[in-house]
């Protein structure tokens, strides 16, 4: 072989590198795992309304419907990194709960329950559940 196809081959195997290298950086910065949190209400009765607020690179408001007493609901949602979520409830008897979980990121799982005068996790520290619950 000459030598100007022998750098050819070269420059040829760098440029393959470097393209499927940006393909699969585009595919893992795009293709993310979702935040998911597993919801059950061990209030003694059904919520009004179960907020879910977020924050990361993205921020948004999530309006759930919320699970009856004694039930569960999945709800999974995807931050751009990492980020924190709240949870508020409301009760028909004008009670109000209040839940934030702190640190969160991509592929996160949390356990939450509503109990009848707060929210809890078990994976997460208790004082950050101690904001306001009214």
């Amino acid at each position: 072989m000459t030598k100007v196809l022998k750098l050819s081959l070269i420059a040829a195997s760098i440029a393959i590198v470097i393209k499927i290298t940006y393909c699969l950086y585009g595919i893992f910065y795009f293709y993310t795992l979702p935040v998911s949190i597993h919801i059950k209400n061990l209030s003694g009765e059904t919520p009004q309304n179960l907020e879910l607020h977020f924050e990361s690179q993205i921020s948004g408001n999530l309006i759930v419907p919320p699970p009856q007493n004694g039930k569960s609901i999945n709800v999974k949602y995807f931050p751009m990194g990492e980020g924190n979520f709240i949870i508020d409830v409301s009760f028909d008897s004008g009670r109000k709960l209040h839940f934030n979980a702190g640190y969160i990121e991509n592929g996160y799982e949390l356990d939450i329950h509503i109990k009848k005068n707060e929210i809890t996790s078990p994976q997460l520290p208790q004082y950050l559940n101690k904001e306001k619950s009214s």
